[in-house]
């Protein structure tokens, strides 16, 4: 390896670049990525889900000043927006696996995970768990999660019978041709 190929400065030894701190988030991407494509091929609904909350969720109701969830680490350095669109893709990747399977019902559980008590900012959280939490309501007000919940209206009970469902489909359409959206959300779609 050249010198020229080195992320790390080589005034300081101990200085990460943003150039290698954004390879080390792409690394971590493609390997949460890659679990997902892995798991939910070959562990049952409840598994992926159970996988899924315990990489995304679990940990942000810590009273510990010094924990930092799990994945929340690598996205800290304000990389809301990479933390946003691993969690997106994460979701795509197994909505998109769930639909080829025909265990749509499965999609429904996995939106309502981001709907929980303990996902709500409270003043005793250490502000690095605030700050997470943040970033899944954030989440969770975006038109990305809104356009995740098309996939699980049909199995919601309060929509059934709703005059707006039978658009759906034409919403997804629009999600399906849009170049800016991750290739498995145009697959899903």
């Amino acid at each position: 390896m050249t010198a020229n190929s080195l992320s790390i400065s080589q005034k300081d030894p101990d200085c990460v670049t943003s150039e290698s701190r954004q390879l080390n988030v792409q690394t971590a991407q493609e390997e949460v990525y890659s679990f997902f494509v892995e798991i939910v091929k070959k562990l049952p609904p409840e598994d992926v889900l159970r996988e899924f909350k315990g990489l995304f969720i679990d940990g942000l109701d810590s009273e510990d000043a010094e924990y930092i969830p799990g994945i929340y680490s690598i996205f800290l350095d304000d990389n809301e927006q990479d933390f946003s669109t691993t969690l997106k893709r994460c979701c795509y990747i197994i909505v998109n696996n769930w639909k080829t399977n025909r265990k749509d019902k499965y999609v429904q559980e996995l939106v309502n995970i981001f709907i929980n008590e303990n996902l709500k900012i409270k003043s005793n959280n250490p502000p690095v768990v605030k700050i997470c939490k943040n970033w899944i309501e954030n989440f969770v007000n975006s038109k990305d999660y809104k356009d995740l919940k098309l996939f699980a209206i049909k199995y919601e009970e309060s929509a059934k019978g709703h005059w707006a469902n039978r658009y759906t489909s034409y919403l997804l359409i629009d999600q399906s041709v849009n170049d800016k959206n991750p290739r498995e959300q145009q697959e899903a779609c």
